[in-house]
C-alpha cells in the first residue's frame, strides 16, 4: 500500500486496538463444544473454525453488507465528497462489484470460531453456555490462554470481543465507517484515481464484514463473546488454504478451517501450551467419564494437560427423571 491508502486503512481501523481489544487485552477464552468435537480438536491438535452463515445469528454478515449498500447509496456526504454524481455512482458500483466478488469467492473462505471470556479461577463455566453450546451440559469447555499467542502484523486472523448493540446502534457503527470514507474523499479526492477508488471500496467492505461479525443483538450479552475470524483476503501467501476442510455431523457436512496447533505454523503455539484448563460439563458426573477423558489425552500425546482437567460442579443434569 502507498501512503495514501495506508492513511485510509488506518482511518478505518483506528479504533480496533483499544484497551479492551486484543492484543492489549489477553483474556482466557473458553470454547464450549460437544464431547465429539472436543475429542476431534484435542486428538487432531487443531482449532476448528466454522462458516459464519452456520452460526447462531445467521443474519449477522449479510445484514451488515445489505445495510452498508442501503446507507451508501443515499449518503449525501459521500456524494458531495466524490465531486460529481457520476463519480459517486462509480464508487457505489465499485463497492457492489467487491460485494459480488466476495459472494462468489471469498465468502466461501470466511471462517470464525466463538469463545466466551472466562474468569480466572472459574472451574465451573457458565450454565447458559453449557446449555446452548456445550451439549446441554454433556460437552466440554476448552479454555485457551491468549497471553501465549504472539501477535503477528501480517496475520490473516483477527481476534476481538463482540460488541452488543440494539439494531439502531449496529446501523450507526456502519454509518460511521461510511462517514470516514466521505471525510477521506473530501480531503484527498484530487489524489484518488479509479484504482484507488476501487481499493477504497474494498477496504470499506472489509471493515463492514468485521463489524457484522463482531456485533450482536444485546440479547446475547451474557455470552461475553470473543471471535477469531479468518479473512482469506488477508492471507496473501495462501498459508491456510490447505487447512480448509470439512466435518460431518448430525446436520450433515459443514466446511471447516482447521488451524494446526502442533508446530506446523511457526508462529502458532502448540495446543498443550495454549490450554489453560479443560472443564467437563456438569452432566459428566462419574469418575469413569473423567478417567476415560484422561485416557484420551494420553493417547493424544497430551498427558501434560491432565492436571488441568476438572469437572464443572454446577448442580445441573441435562436428562429428566
Amino acid at each position: 500500500m502507498d501512503s495514501l491508502m495506508d492513511e485510509l486503512w488506518n482511518l478505518l481501523w483506528d479504533e480496533v486496538e483499544g484497551p479492551e481489544d486484543y492484543p492489549n487485552a489477553r483474556p482466557l477464552l473458553a470454547h464450549y463444544t460437544s464431547a465429539v468435537t472436543a475429542e476431534a480438536i484435542l486428538r487432531g491438535k487443531e482449532l476448528w473454525l466454522s462458516h459464519p452463515i452456520l452460526m447462531n445469528d445467521v443474519e449477522e454478515l449479510q445484514w451488515g453488507i445489505r445495510e452498508a449498500i442501503k446507507i451508501l447509496s443515499t449518503h449525501k456526504g459521500v456524494e458531495t465528497a466524490c465531486g460529481s454524481y457520476d463519480r459517486f455512482d462509480r464508487f457505489i458500483n465499485l463497492f457492489q462489484e467487491h460485494v459480488d466478488l466476495y459472494d462468489h469467492g471469498h465468502a466461501r473462505s470466511l471462517f470464525a470460531a466463538c469463545f466466551s471470556m472466562h474468569e480466572e479461577g472459574d472451574g465451573d463455566g457458565i450454565l447458559s453456555m453449557w446449555r446452548a453450546y456445550g451439549s446441554n451440559g454433556e460437552g466440554v469447555a476448552i479454555v485457551f490462554d491468549t497471553a501465549k499467542i504472539t501477535p503477528q502484523d501480517d496475520s490473516p486472523f483477527i481476534l476481538g470481543p463482540v460488541k452488543y448493540c440494539l439494531p439502531g446502534e449496529r446501523e450507526a457503527l456502519i454509518r460511521k465507517e461510511i462517514e470516514k470514507i466521505a471525510d477521506f474523499f473530501l480531503r484527498k479526492l484530487s489524489e484518488i484515481g479509479d484504482k484507488k477508488m476501487g481499493l477504497s471500496a474494498s477496504y470499506l467492505l472489509e471493515k463492514i464484514k468485521f463489524i457484522s461479525l463482531t456485533t450482536k443483538h444485546c440479547g446475547f450479552k451474557e455470552e461475553n463473546e470473543w471471535r477469531l475470524i479468518y479473512f482469506s483476503e488477508r492471507d496473501s501467501e495462501n498459508l491456510f488454504e490447505n487447512y480448509v476442510d470439512y466435518a460431518a455431523g448430525v446436520t450433515g457436512f459443514q466446511p471447516k478451517l482447521k488451524i494446526p496447533l502442533d508446530g506446523r505454523v511457526s508462529w502458532i503455539p502448540n495446543l498443550s501450551d495454549l490450554i489453560a484448563e479443560i472443564i467437563l460439563g456438569p452432566s459428566h458426573g462419574s469418575v469413569l467419564a473423567i478417567n476415560a477423558f484422561e485416557r484420551m489425552l494420553d493417547k493424544s500425546d497430551l498427558g501434560s494437560v491432565k492436571s488441568r482437567v476438572r469437572r464443572s460442579t454446577i448442580p445441573f443434569r441435562s436428562r429428566g427423571f
